[in-house]
């Protein structure tokens, strides 16, 4: 038998030097942006009596650049028997907003309507109820001496898919004054969905925050259809869990916009427990 070790070796070490020598060029792309001339709509009423407001912006076409709020639309939600005016918010552009004693009823269909230079665009959504959760887990860091979140949900259930809504707060600890308010405050989001994938279980790590003693937590659950879990999802496997080793193929965000337009019109019942770090 013809030994070819001594012919492999040399093989080997010319494609590794090749690896090492190659260069890399700089290409500049002439990138051609698609006709964007649809709307991106992002709304979401709950069953607390409270302001809702749609967001409508116009998509970017290049990378991190603001997108464009539109604020000549007329916007309105039919529940079956009522049509409720949305307000055109001017001191915020792109904002519409109910009036203050607006709520979702439970397993009712509700349809957004909007009119933006006379496209008609529509979406419905059904509220379902929400379940009661065990307040989330925390725990203690002995390196930094402050506290981080251990564990709030299970990632993956067959019978029911929820948002949870974690809104940190340590502007009131005493021996923080000087920081700045926005260095005392973060919001988390986590979700469970009947689907489990891949690209969630290898995704890249998040950034942990870190809070003292005495810090407020509040912790809100949000109810899901199948169809805003099924947006959430698509919008998680192109930002939060793509960068790991299993990405899959880019693909469009799901949406219950119709005439295409993107984004997600939802409804939701909401739970809310608050929690006190000790």
């Amino acid at each position: 038998m013809m030994k070819t070790t001594g012919i492999i070796k040399p093989i080997l070490f010319i494609f590794c030097a090749i690896q090492f020598i190659s260069c890399e060029m700089a290409t500049n792309w002439k990138i051609s942006p698609d006709k964007n001339d649809f709307i991106v709509v992002n709304g979401q009423i709950t069953n607390e009596k409270k302001e809702h407001i749609v967001t409508i912006y116009s998509p970017a076409d290049q990378l991190n650049k603001i997108p464009k709020p539109i604020s000549w639309g007329y916007v309105s939600i039919f529940d079956g028997d009522s049509l409720f005016y949305l307000n055109n918010d001017y001191s915020n552009p792109g904002r519409y907003k109910t009036n203050a004693n607006f709520r979702a009823v439970i397993n009712k269909t509700y349809t957004l309507m909007i009119n933006v230079s006379g496209q008609n665009y529509f979406a419905s959504t059904t509220m379902l109820p929400v379940s009661q959760f065990n307040p989330l887990k925390y725990k203690y860091d002995e390196t930094k001496q402050m506290f981080l979140i251990d564990s709030v949900t299970e990632a993956f259930n067959i019978n029911e898919s929820a948002m949870y809504e974690i809104m940190i707060n340590w502007e009131q600890v005493q021996g923080y004054d000087t920081i700045p308010a926005e260095l005392k405050n973060a919001v988390l989001y986590y979700y469970t969905l009947s689907t489990l994938d891949v690209s969630e279980v290898f995704k890249p790590q998040k950034e942990q925050v870190y809070f003292p003693a005495g810090t407020t937590i509040i912790e809100r659950k949000y109810s899901l259809t199948k169809q805003q879990a099924k947006f959430i999802r698509s919008l998680l496997l192109e930002t939060e869990w793509r960068g790991g080793l299993f990405d899959v193929t880019q693909g469009n965000i799901t949406t219950n916009l119709s005439n295409g337009a993107v984004g997600y019109f939802g409804a939701s019942s909401v739970l809310e427990k608050t929690i006190t770090v000790k």
